[in-house]
């Protein structure tokens, strides 16, 4: 029997701890099929490299315990009927395969019925089948990295997907039909074309992380507001000129990345975020900071490097959980005397200010454990 080059096999102690297993020591490890069909059985992962599958696949076949399935450059136009054998599947990974006949995949892997996890990212997709949806047990859909267009509507039938990642792709508007996928989790639109945000987005009360960072945004809009359960919201390399006062109302939003857009001022209601941990408003144009924001004493990182600060607020001290205040890149002169009141702050960047050498020499000699630069 020809040995498969450039093959993982990985065989797990118990199929019970299949999911918790972390480290190499949970597994046994097959450099070639021979030796791992004498334990065909006790199978349960398989990753394939630079493969011609019709070569192999009588053997494949006979991995009936598998869980998981790694495709990785291993061209085929149409999923082989013996791989449909493999009935327990649950995640499914088939990576650069350009030829494959996107149309009949979507209806043959409707035989997975377990299947969780489907990752079709680096294919040169253009379409996705409207019976997508028939994939009734999917969790997370990973479609990174195609030429996808347009999104189907019919996906609203999916009630497990939690996780869809449709970044580096060519889309020109928010998929609508994700908006309905009411257990959403995260969503990851990195890499469009992507314009506005429709207001359907407040049906997906449970997401809890928005990735829509390198498209063509002119605001965070008053849409993503309704997102209360919010925790990661990313928009930045964007065209974002405006924020809406309503931002306030994402009260468990812990991490808000804003970086490389054209946003002037902030709203005063951003002091509402009363759960924010990082902030991240480099590269804009900024020229002042609202005093509210003085109130998100949740802060452990401000980043406002590469705008046009002229001052601080005064009462920039009362962040007292900051660790890390990068204000490089500014107009600064002065300092406020609270930012002494920065106990946990570990590091201070500000050179390319117009902060004088005694101000420097007075924040090291008050601020001992703080780097400086």
């Amino acid at each position: 029997m020809k040995n498969l080059l450039f093959v993982v096999l990985i065989i797990i102690k118990s199929f019970s701890c299949f999911s918790q297993a972390k480290n190499l020591s949970d597994y046994r490890l097959f450099s070639n099929i021979d030796d791992a069909l004498l334990a065909k059985d006790s199978v349960v992962r398989l990753i394939l490299s630079n493969q011609k599958l019709e070569n192999n696949l009588q053997h494949l076949s006979e991995f009936t315990n598998l869980r998981e399935l790694q495709l990785i450059s291993c061209p085929f136009y149409v999923f082989p009927d013996e791989l449909l054998q493999l009935s327990k599947i649950e995640k499914l990974v088939i990576n650069l395969n350009p030829k494959m006949q996107i149309d009949t995949l979507f209806n043959r892997l409707q035989v997975f019925s377990s299947l969780k996890v489907l990752d079709l990212s680096s294919n040169k997709i253009t379409k996705i089948p409207d019976n997508i949806y028939k994939l009734s047990n999917l969790e997370f859909l990973n479609l990174r990295n195609n030429l996808i267009t347009d999104f189907p509507l019919c996906i609203v039938e999916n009630t497990c997907l939690e996780n869809i990642d449709l970044s580096h792709n060519l889309l020109n508007e928010f998929p609508f039909g994700i908006c309905d996928c009411y257990f959403l989790r995260k969503i990851n639109l990195e890499n469009n074309k992507i314009k506005e945000i429709p207001f359907e987005i407040k049906k997906l009360q449970k997401l809890e992380c928005l990735i829509l960072s390198k498209n063509l945004l002119s605001e965070l809009s008053f849409s993503i507001c309704y997102l209360s359960n919010l925790k990661q919201l990313s928009m930045s390399e964007n065209r974002i000129t405006k924020i809406s006062s309503s931002v306030s109302s994402l009260i468990n939003l812990e991490e808000l990345f804003l970086r490389h857009n054209k946003i002037s001022y902030l709203p005063e209601t951003i002091g509402g975020l009363i759960s924010l941990k990082k902030l991240n408003l480099s590269q804009n144009k900024l020229t002042f900071l609202p005093n509210s924001i003085v109130e998100i004493t949740t802060l452990n990182k401000l980043t406002l490097w590469g705008n046009e600060l002229k001052f601080l607020p005064e009462a920039i001290g009362n962040l007292v959980n900051l660790t890390e205040l990068t204000i490089y890149d500014n107009q600064l002169s002065v300092l406020p005397k609270s930012i002494l009141n920065m106990n946990k702050l570990q590091t201070l960047l500000l050179s390319r200010n117009n902060i004088s050498l005694e101000t420097e020499l007075w924040l090291k000699r008050n601020l001992p454990f703080t780097v400086i630069d």
